[in-house]
């Protein structure tokens, strides 16, 4: 206690609310959920999808696992039977929560056929996990903090990590909220990169703290709203099978014809629509669904920070050039 300090200007809020994940283990990141369950689990083969973040294939094989890829299809789902290669006494299956769109009967059936299971939850932070089955979350995924993981699992955290510290990411997040997204673009990209090597820490202080402070209810209810709108006015042009049952939705995957040139001229105009996993193109075996969805889909914001305003201007520009591709595409 002597070198308690007391007095002195303030320093950021202590918040008392609860987090929304407050059963899981917390790690400084998502990847690193995994990098913990690699080691406790002793994980040496894995099953993984060919659509996905390198980053998980990058972590397995940092881990000294041996990699197995497998399809999946348009609805997200496993493509493939691959049980005859699939030693249930060592393997683990990886499995990818797209969208929060995975019933947890599909899940549940795969736990059955397969025995070792690893959920990833990144897109599907309000989806609570299986029982008997290691469930990992991202944070910054879906609210505005600078890192932070959950792992649901039986397993005890039993190792000495070290608690990491956020203050210094926190840049581009404020900034962004006081002046513009493009103005700290770089500043994103740089913290992103700083993912790599990260070792394996306990979730911060800070970004806990800033998880506590959060009104749950409302960011669900706000993202369900964004989203159905979205697919009411969509669905009849998405070639995906949305799941409309999703609870606070990561955002709306809208799979069109040309999606990659809508998406140029959206971000001419500043809707952010992001690519995600654009490796995926260059990777060995994958198939031409899975090149597709990268190229054609179109992850539509619908996010709490919108209005149904806000989204009915995004969706007016969208459907602009949805014409305008259409109209091109017939002379």
């Amino acid at each position: 206690m002597s070198d308690m300090e007391i007095g002195g200007y303030f320093g950021f809020e202590e918040y008392r609310g609860e987090l929304y994940h407050n059963k899981a283990l917390k790690f400084n990141s998502a990847r690193n959920c995994l990098r913990f369950l690699l080691r406790k689990r002793n994980i040496k083969r894995i099953f993984i999808p060919y659509y996905l973040c390198g980053v998980i294939k990058e972590v397995c094989l940092e881990e000294g696992c041996e990699i197995f890829f497998y399809h999946i299809n348009q609805e997200f789902l496993i493509e493939e039977d691959f049980q005859n290669e699939f030693d249930i006494t060592q393997d683990y299956l990886y499995v990818v929560n797209y969208c929060g769109f995975l019933e947890n009967s599909y899940v549940s059936s795969l736990k059955q056929k397969y025995k070792n299971i690893i959920l990833d939850n990144v897109q599907n932070y309000f989806g609570q996990p299986i029982n008997g089955i290691d469930t990992l979350y991202s944070c910054r995924k879906f609210v505005g903090v600078a890192d932070g993981g959950f792992l649901y699992s039986n397993l005890e955290n039993d190792c000495t990590f070290e608690t990491d510290v956020s203050f210094e990411a926190m840049k581009y997040l404020l900034g962004r909220y006081e002046y513009d997204a493009q103005s700290f673009y770089e500043d994103f990209q740089n913290h992103e990169d700083t993912f790599t090597d990260r070792t394996i820490k306990l979730m911060s202080r800070l970004t806990e703290n800033i998880l506590k402070s959060l009104d749950y209810q409302y960011i669900i209810e706000q993202r369900n709203k964004n989203f159905l709108y979205l697919h009411e006015h969509l669905k009849h042009q998405n070639l995906v099978k949305v799941n409309e049952n999703v609870k606070g939705p990561f955002s709306y995957p809208f799979f069109i014809e040309d999606g990659e040139a809508i998406r140029k001229k959206l971000i001419e105009r500043k809707i952010f629509v992001p690519q995600y996993w654009k490796e995926v193109k260059e990777t060995v075996g994958a198939s031409k669904v899975e090149k597709n969805l990268v190229e054609q889909i179109l992850w539509l914001p619908c996010d709490h920070r919108y209005t149904l305003d806000n989204i009915k201007y995004m969706l007016e520009i969208l459907e602009q050039q949805i014409r305008r591709e259409e109209y091109n595409n017939a002379r």
